[in-house]
């Protein structure tokens, strides 16, 4: 489920996981935090679903003239998670870096987690070929 890190150099020791509005590990985060260990989400945006154009997060997204992915790893960072977000393109990256002049309402973030699929909606890595 997850890959034990090393500590880093910040005194946090990391754990990589699939963590996405639609796959938040809540269960799995807050017994990281516990722990002492920082929820390090790779695949924020979702994997093989379409969250960040769901009628949720573009509404929230206009409300603060942010874009969809914007939201989504604002939702994450708020929650203590720290997010690598993919993208080849220049211009998402720098977008993807301005997540910190708005935040979430609590209303705003009741909303998104109606988008919580389940652990029904894990893709187990070992089992998943990406290459």
């Amino acid at each position: 489920m997850c890959r034990r890190g090393a500590d880093h150099g910040r005194g946090k020791t990391r754990a990589a996981l699939a963590a996405s509005l639609d796959l938040p590990r809540r269960d799995t985060v807050t017994y990281l935090a516990g722990a002492g260990v920082l929820a390090q989400a790779w695949g924020p945006l979702g994997i093989g679903h379409q969250v960040p154009g769901s009628a949720a997060v573009t509404g929230i997204a206009r409300a603060h003239a942010v874009t969809p992915a914007q939201v989504v790893l604002r939702w994450a960072v708020q929650q203590g998670i720290a997010v690598i977000p993919r993208s080849a393109h220049p211009e998402r990256q720098r977008a993807n870096l301005q997540i910190f002049g708005f935040s979430l309402s609590d209303p705003e973030m009741a909303a998104l987690a109606g988008l919580d699929l389940g652990e029904d909606a894990a893709v187990d890595s070992d089992a998943r070929v990406e290459f």
